[in-house]
């Protein structure tokens, strides 16, 4: 009898085993999905959509640390869904920036237009089908930016590189007062993309800007690089592979590499 009710034991225990076995770890929390609102600020993962056009007085998205939970990194997807997320000259339309900061932030599929800053992006920033249009800075990265199928236009500044690595490919940056800018430390590198009727296309300040089969068309300045003291720093200048200058007033103005 006494072996019986051992073996019994045993055999729920083994039951109970192969229940949590088939099945298997607790599924994590679903990742919110949220539309976008004015003045909206998140320091979670999440999935965010733009469901119309939407115009907001002051800022529109804020993404920042949790400073109570350093470890945690945030990934933040935003599709704006072919809407615009406009502002009236004025703050950040999507910014994804601060100290400590880790986040990886998604944008795509849509337009931010007449914000001082359109689009701040730090440590993962990654772009895709967006244009950027009528901003005094449209881009600025201080982190890794890699940005794809993007139109920067009528901007101040198009893309800004401060710290970190921005990578633009398969881009048009058309009718800006600088199209893309990089400075001291940063790395900024625009591959198969089209500087149409620029002030200044590229610009690199005491930093080298680098470029692979692109076209600059009509600019008045299509690359330029702004070196302080040349005898300093003797190994800064544009970086440029199978470029094509057309009708730029000049195609090169300091060093070329």
């Amino acid at each position: 009898m006494k072996r019986s009710r051992a073996f019994l034991s045993i055999l729920g225990l083994l039951c109970l085993v192969a229940s949590f076995a088939l099945a298997g770890p607790p599924a994590e929390a679903a990742v919110p999905r949220k539309p976008i609102t004015c003045g909206m600020t998140i320091s979670t993962s999440m999935n965010l959509y733009l469901p119309r056009d939407l115009a907001c007085p002051g800022s529109g998205l804020t993404i920042y640390s949790d400073y109570d939970n350093p470890d945690y990194v945030p990934k933040v997807n935003v599709d704006l869904r072919g809407h615009t997320l406009s502002g009236s000259g004025i703050g950040q339309g999507i910014s994804a920036v601060g100290f400590p900061f880790k986040a990886t932030l998604t944008v795509s599929n849509g337009r931010l237009k007449n914000w001082s800053l359109a689009l701040q992006g730090d440590t993962d920033t990654r772009v895709k089908g967006v244009a950027l249009v009528d901003n005094w800075t449209a881009f600025g990265c201080s982190g890794y930016c890699p940005a794809d199928m993007v139109l920067i236009k009528n901007n101040e500044i198009g893309v800004i590189a401060t710290e970190g690595e921005a990578v633009v490919r398969r881009s048009t940056f058309v009718g800006n007062e600088v199209g893309a800018t990089v400075s001291y430390g940063s790395v900024l590198r625009v591959d198969r993309s089209l500087f149409l009727n620029n002030r200044v296309g590229m610009e690199g300040n005491t930093a080298g800007p680098q470029s692979a089969s692109s076209t600059f068309v009509r600019n008045k300045i299509a690359v330029r690089v702004n070196v302080e003291f040349p005898e300093d720093d003797p190994q800064i200048c544009a970086e440029l592979t199978n470029p094509r200058f057309i009708r730029n007033g000049r195609d090169v103005v300091g060093p070329r590499c």
